[in-house]
């Protein structure tokens, strides 16, 4: 009665001194008493091993009350909880509802004991059925995320109902986060709100950033800022880690309170610490573009990790992009594989892409198309729609996989269906080309007109080559096509805007411009328009001649595998150029380019050995050069050329000449098997 105030007076003080004198007398009932004010610090100063002694000693007495209570606070110690364990179950048999709880708790938690789902469910089950409104909860959440059971949102709002009927905020919040998507009963907003008030009420943190996101987005209730932060603060102050993140916006944004980036900042810091991954991420966010804050990428690296750690796909994500990019420092492949496969595992679907991607391309992995193909499957079956476009051309091409086009065609299809812009400029092909479907230009047109006014330079490109074949615009004006593909900075619609310019195909020859657009295309690293703006740049067209310079484009374009490139950079060693006594290294280069499969260089020597200026006129070699020629790819006009030149050599050759020079040609033709 002094302990309760009951009758008397509340004098906790006292109450020990009596509770003492009864448990001196084996009192049971005042051993559980003394346990519970030790334990809870009543009258008398907290002590857990005290609170422990007088449960014992009840307990012996055969006291099972208090045998819950030790329980309690075995669980509490790292080291005791197998034997928090053995009690809960003990009591379990014995009928406690709220032991049967807490075993169905730690094993499902692992606690004491192994995972074991099936356990776990079993026991909560009979926890629930037996009333316990925590149980009827947690039983709910198992059912939803199928956890020791089949997967049952029908049966998962049967038992939040049943907890929330019970007053179990949890259980309130759950129910109306339910009614909110309409999962597992019929959606309605307003029911939602109505079971989050309530559980706001008993200061239920997922409830209340329940409401502030209501309020937030207008859903269920007309949208309101104020109410939103009303809502976020309360949730926060309860200690619910992601009202403290969503209040965060309110500061950096300046959204109804004075903007204040630093505490919008210190509220991040917060969640993280109590463990809401997305603030990680959220923070990794900030430093890396350096918003509110110096940016610096080391600390972004961090707290990308941190989110990532915490569970958040986002934050390995982002750091694998960091170390692929090179941000952090470095571009480090290996370190950016690592990352991206942990945010994978994470359910992380542009995660799986990436890793696909590096399989594919053999990015810092070396190739490896099985590997590809089976990321990127995984990466399509989690929603991804690069990935579908990846693999739809995998199927085209017959990479690791059998050629299908029919499957390359359904799944192009199907990423145009989403409104995946290249989804759709790769099912326009294939319907120009017959690939997988009939032939059908009417498609292509329609697919191509739906796009024109996307600013997107693939999409323009695209419609730039069809209006090139007349089937989106007339032929006469695919140059305003081209060049607007250029200006949203196609790199190969620049080119071909270049030499359009350059060749006076369409449009005005204008040198000056055909340098500025092979200026623009050689920067995206275009070998061709780097080739082209050497060449100009060596004759002094459109800018100022440079001879030096214009040779060292061209090499530079020749080293990057750019063949006509090649062929001029011979031509202009040949022209003296790069100096008289150097026309002599034109005959190798030539050769070089006739090597990969250039018939003008294979017809330039020809004519170098017809003539005697660089080198002694040979003619048996110059034929043997223009049978090369003739054997290769060439333009109309060349094939012209070679067949009069070949005809006015063999009016000064033996058949014995012609034929040494037969196996002269065809010798090279195999040795580089063109």
């Amino acid at each position: 009665m002094l302990g309760d105030g009951i009758g008397v007076p509340k004098k906790p003080k006292e109450a020990i001194s009596w509770f003492n004198k009864a448990a001196e007398q084996s009192d049971r009932l005042a051993m559980r008493c003394l346990g519970m004010s030790y334990f809870n610090g009543w009258g008398v100063k907290a002590d857990k091993n005290t609170a422990k002694k007088w449960f014992k000693a009840s307990i012996a007495l055969g006291d099972h009350v208090s045998e819950q209570y030790l329980a309690k606070i075995l669980y509490d110690e790292p080291a005791s909880k197998k034997e928090a364990l053995l009690i809960f179950n003990k009591l379990s048999a014995l009928g406690d509802i709220d032991s049967l709880a807490m075993a169905a708790w730690m094993h499902e938690y692992g606690e004491g004991t192994a995972v074991n789902y099936d356990k776990a469910f079993q026991l909560r089950k009979q926890a629930a059925e037996a009333g316990h409104g925590g149980a009827q909860n947690n039983l709910g959440i198992m059912y939803r995320r199928g956890t020791g059971v089949q997967k049952d949102d029908v049966e998962a709002a049967k038992w939040y109902q049943k907890a929330a009927d019970q007053a179990v905020s949890d259980g309130l919040a759950n129910i109306g986060y339910l009614y909110s998507i309409g999962e597992g009963v019929e959606k309605n907003i307003s029911k939602a709100i109505d079971y989050w008030h309530l559980a706001a009420k008993q200061n239920n943190g997922q409830a209340m950033t329940n409401l502030g996101v209501a309020y937030y987005q207008g859903e269920g209730a007309d949208q309101n800022f104020n109410s939103s932060l009303s809502w976020y603060t309360k949730a926060h102050k309860a200690g619910f880690p992601k009202a403290t993140y969503l209040l965060s916006e309110f500061y950096l944004k300046g959204l109804v309170v004075e903007k204040k980036p630093s505490k919008g900042i210190e509220l991040l810091k917060v969640a993280l610490q109590k463990g809401f991954a997305g603030a990680g991420t959220k923070l990794g966010v900030i430093y890396e573009k350096g918003e509110f804050v110096s940016k610096d990428l080391k600390i972004a690296l961090q707290y990308y990790i941190q989110g990532g750690e915490l569970g958040d796909s986002w934050g390995y994500n982002n750091a694998g992009i960091m170390y692929q990019n090179g941000l952090e420092e470095s571009i480090n492949i290996p370190k950016a594989l690592e990352y991206f496969i942990l945010a994978a595992n994470l359910g992380h679907s542009d995660s799986m892409f990436n890793i696909g991607f590096f399989y594919y391309t053999g990015m810092g992995v070396g190739v490896d198309h099985k590997l590809a193909f089976q990321w990127f499957s995984r990466a399509e079956k989690a929603g991804n729609i690069k990935a579908k476009i990846a693999l739809a051309h995998m199927y085209r091409n017959g990479e690791y996989i059998t050629k299908n086009l029919l499957k390359s065609a359904t799944l192009y299809e199907q990423a145009a269906d989403s409104g995946e812009i290249r989804g759709k400029i790769e099912l326009a092909r294939i319907y120009q080309q017959g690939l997988g479907v009939n032939k059908n230009l009417y498609r292509v047109t329609k697919i191509l007109s739906d796009l024109i006014k996307v600013e997107d330079p693939l999409v323009q490109y695209e419609i730039a080559v069809n209006a090139e074949s007349n089937l989106i615009d007339k032929q006469e004006n695919s140059f305003r096509w081209w060049k607007h593909a250029a200006k949203l900075g196609h790199i190969d619609a620049q080119f071909v805007v270049a030499n359009k310019y350059e060749q006076g195909s369409g449009v005005k020859p204008d040198f000056n411009q055909a340098v500025f657009w092979y200026q623009k295309s050689s920067t995206q690293g275009h070998s061709g328009a780097t080739g082209r703006l050497g060449l100009l740049t060596l004759l002094g067209q459109g800018t100022t001649k440079n001879t030096e310079q214009g040779i060292s484009l061209m090499k530079k374009a020749s080293e990057a595998g750019d063949v006509d490139s090649l062929h001029n950079l011979a031509y202009a060693f040949e022209m003296g150029e790069a100096g008289v006594n150097k026309k002599i290294q034109s005959i190798q280069i030539y050769q070089q380019s006739t090597q990969l499969n250039n018939a003008m260089s294979a017809f330039r020597l020809s004519l170098i050995y017809l003539d005697d200026k660089i080198i002694p006129h040979n003619l048996v070699t110059s034929y043997q050069w223009a049978l090369v020629c003739e054997s290769m790819e060439k333009p109309a006009q060349l094939a012209t050329e070679i067949i009069r030149l070949k005809s006015s050599l063999e009016k000064h050759l033996s058949q014995l000449d012609m034929n040494t020079a037969q196996v002269g040609a065809s010798t090279f033709l195999n040795s580089f098997k063109l």
